[in-house]
């Protein structure tokens, strides 16, 4: 199962490396039509980005597409081997690859900040597998993803004002990292919990009747987090543009 889990990741890293295909296009392009002195460094760090943002993304919500897509979810769930155990072979695989890029992204100094940027990916990566099991469609789930983290987004940029405007922690500057982890935090703990208890639950019934988890907790938790970022945001505008 394991080998298994690593070939699926391996094949969604090469449909990701894929993007750095547009560096020898854009290339072409720039030689026939611009003739200017393109640099490959220019695009290089916002592909190498973008590859290990969609992998992240995409790793995570994939983590249980070809069961879903082969109806054989109950079936996986229903083998004499611990539900936790299947959860680790499969994200296994993924996590390690993952690292693996965030690690070559620091190595080529891709990142701003190697460790803020690598655990916001990690983030992403958590949030897309705690969705796996919610939602059905494959698109329909990086959609979802996507939005939650642009709402992590937001939100950190509010905590970031807010810590400054109300000395939060003790202190009259901005506190980025803890502004960034935790929303991350506050997001992540009632995913997990709506996705252990969807697992804990799992039985032969068919996957859409195990996700009322996700609409008693996680659903509440990002309506909240909007509310927040609605009631702090025109605030922030206000306060960023006096910087």
């Amino acid at each position: 199962m394991l080998k298994k889990e690593f070939r699926d990741t391996l094949k969604i890293l090469f449909y990701c490396l894929l993007f750095f295909l547009i560096i020898p296009i854009a290339r072409l392009l720039d030689w026939q039509m611009i003739h200017s002195q393109w640099e490959i460094s220019g695009i290089w760090q916002p592909i190498f980005i973008a590859v290990i943002i969609i992998f992240a993304a995409y790793s995570g919500v994939s983590i249980f597409q070809s069961e879903k897509k082969e109806r054989a979810l109950e079936y996986l769930f229903s083998l004499p081997v611990s539900k936790w155990k299947i959860i680790a072979v499969k994200i296994f695989p993924r996590f390690l690859l993952l690292l693996l890029l965030i690690i070559a992204g620091g190595v080529f100094s891709v990142f701003q900040n190697s460790v803020i940027d690598g655990i916001s990916v990690m983030v992403l990566f958590l949030m897309a597998v705690f969705v796996s099991l919610a939602v059905d469609s494959l698109i329909n789930a990086l959609l979802g993803v996507l939005v939650l983290n642009v709402i992590l987004y937001y939100t950190s940029l509010v905590m970031s004002y807010l810590t400054m405007k109300y000395g939060l922690f003790g202190s009259d500057t901005p506190l980025f990292l803890v502004s960034q982890l935790l929303p991350a935090v506050l997001l992540l703990i009632p995913l997990a919990a709506a996705f252990a208890i969807t697992v804990k639950n799992f039985d032969l019934k068919p996957l859409k009747w195990q996700v009322k988890p996700y609409l008693v907790i996680a659903l509440p938790t990002v309506l909240i987090l909007l509310s927040f970022i609605i009631v702090f945001f025109r605030g922030y505008l206000i306060w960023i543009r006096k910087i």
